[in-house]
Order: structure tokens, then sequence, then C-alpha cells
């Protein structure tokens, strides 16, 4: 399995996209759960996961996204998850969170909708 790793980059001011790699462990959602507040605290209210590259999803990393998603609706902001693979959207769909998350097929279909406020 591939090593966890991530990048962000800004769309604009409030809006950027975070690119997931890998199979996160425990230690490794507590480095994503940092870097959601970073990106939270820099001012973004739109997120994008893009996450074609995502091979497995911990308990932890899978919270520290709800707590994510759950913080932006606070904000009056979004979170699109792009791209899942079939194992993390089967999932996703087995823990009940498809009316949770709001889900892209693809990074460009995502930006599209993170623009229009869909």
């Amino acid at each position: 399995m591939a090593d966890f790793a991530f990048s962000a980059s800004n769309l604009d001011e409030t809006s950027a996209v975070l690119r997931l790699s890998g199979n996160p462990g425990q230690e490794d959602a507590i480095r994503l759960d940092e870097e959601f507040g970073r990106l939270l605290a820099s001012g973004i209210t739109g997120l994008i996961l893009d996450i074609p590259g995502l091979d497995g999803l911990t308990s932890a990393a899978l919270g520290a996204v709800m707590n994510l998603s759950r913080e932006l609706r606070e904000r009056n902001g979004r979170l699109i998850v792009a791209a899942p693979r079939p194992k993390i959207l089967g999932l996703i769909e087995m823990l009940g969170l498809l009316d949770r998350l709001k889900l892209a097929e693809n990074l460009e279909q995502a930006k599209a909708e993170l623009a229009a406020g869909d």
C-alpha cells in the first residue's frame, strides 16, 4: 500500500482543493485533521477533497472528514468529495453518509459545483 500524502492548493481566497492519496494510518488522521484546521483558519469555506488516489480510509480519518464537513456547514461553507474509488464510495454508502457528503465524479465537476453553489 502507498504511503499517505496530501497537498493543498487554493482556487481563490475562500476555496481550495486538498488532494489525498495512499492509505492513511491513525497518525496520518491527526495530520489530516491539523491540515483541515489550518485551511479553516486561513478562511477557506469551500473545500474539495480530491481523492482518486486514496486507497483506504481509517475511522479516524473519516471522522476528521465528517467533522470538517460539519464545521464548513456551520460557516455556510461546502465540502465536496471528488472522484472516490469504488472501495471508498462503498464505505461511505455502507456507513449511511451519502446524505451528509456531497460527491462529485471528478475534480472538474466538483469545481463547477463549488462555483455554482449547488
